[in-house]
């Protein structure tokens, strides 16, 4: 049994010389093999680096801008609304005061904010957050335009076509609260 083992021993022995002997110009410096393993180790991390680059430039930058834009959007809605908060006893020269001083002016400043936000490159999730918010301003506006022009004539109770517009809107709500 140990002469089954003397041969293997020696041809190990003979391959480790080998071996030793075929990677024995590797431990001298080289500069083009310097070079040459740089350019294998570089040139694929800079492929990624680049394609890295490059995809993340597809990617919409603009969905953090569009919020801002919606938090200040916000803080014009709540302008807008001031005129349907007022107590029941407030009079119609009141109510229309509020109307035209803080209603009308806040949503057409709402629905300027949303127009101008139709540049950004945006997620498609949130261009269609961006589409909802627009046509909502666009409804409120259109709704205290109603709201002005029932004052004006000195109308109490909301027709046909402000109900509509209430309508409308609470749709385009429920479709922005689900989102």
């Amino acid at each position: 049994m140990q002469q089954d083992q003397a041969p293997a021993a020696s041809s190990e022995s003979t391959d480790a010389r080998a071996w030793t002997e075929r990677l024995l110009h590797y431990r001298e410096p080289s500069t083009w093999r310097s070079i040459l393993e740089l350019g294998i180790s570089a040139g694929p991390l800079l492929a990624l680096w680049v394609g890295s680059g490059a995809g993340l430039r597809s990617i919409p930058m603009d969905d953090a801008l569009l919020q801002q834009e919606i938090t200040a959007f916000q803080v014009l809605e709540e302008k807008g609304l001031a005129p349907f908060k007022m107590p029941d006893e407030a009079t119609a020269n009141a109510q229309l005061i509020l109307v035209q001083d803080s209603g009308l002016p806040a949503w057409r400043e709402a629905v300027e904010l949303m127009r101008r936000t139709d540049t950004l490159e945006l997620s498609h999730e949130m261009a269609r957050q961006r589409d909802l918010f627009t046509v909502y301003a666009e409804a409120r506006l259109h709704t205290m335009e109603l709201v002005e022009a029932a004052l004006l004539k000195g109308v109490s109770e909301p027709d046909a076509e402000m109900q509509a517009s209430f309508a409308r809107i609470d749709s385009i709500l429920s479709l922005i609260n689900v989102e």
